[in-house]
Formats: C-alpha cells, sequence, structure tokens
C-alpha cells in the first residue's frame, strides 16, 4: 500500500521547533515519510516522550502547562541514534 502523497506546496516547520505532542507526531511522521520511513504514530509518540527534555508552555490565563516536544531529537532517535 502507497503512502498518501504529499503536495509539493506543503510547507512544514523546521523540525528542530519545539512542538505540543500531537503536532510534533504529525512532523515526525511526515519527515519520515519523505525518506520512505513508515513510522507509527505510536512509535512516534513513544520517541517524542523518550527525547523530552521537559519543556513547558502556559497555554491559558489559568495556567495550565502544555509539554512541548523536539521533532528533531525524536527523529534523530527514530533514525537509529542516541
Amino acid at each position: 500500500m502507497a503512502s498518501p502523497a504529499i503536495p509539493s506546496t506543503a510547507r512544514m516547520p523546521a523540525p528542530v521547533d519545539d512542538r505540543p505532542l500531537a503536532e510534533a507526531v504529525t512532523i515526525v511522521r511526515i519527515i519520515l515519510a519523505i525518506e520512505k520511513r513508515h513510522v507509527t504514530v505510536k512509535d512516534a509518540k513513544r520517541a517524542l516522550l523518550k527525547s523530552h527534555d521537559g519543556e513547558w508552555h502556559h497555554t491559558s490565563k489559568y495556567g495550565n502547562r502544555t509539554h512541548y516536544y523536539d521533532p528533531g531529537a525524536a527523529i534523530a532517535l527514530l533514525r537509529g541514534g542516541n
């Protein structure tokens, strides 16, 4: 089964920018799909959680915390780096 094509007009943020988990999972999967590597959502989440450095930001007037993840670190981990 072929992977869905990514339109040439698609603009993805740089993988080194920290992102909330759902956004980071999408970035990890798209970057690796471009390299013809299939990564499941579960594997992408696992790599992001493993490489998480503890960064978080307040995301509301109530001081809710949103953890931010580095897609670049997760991609390196999934490519075989440490």
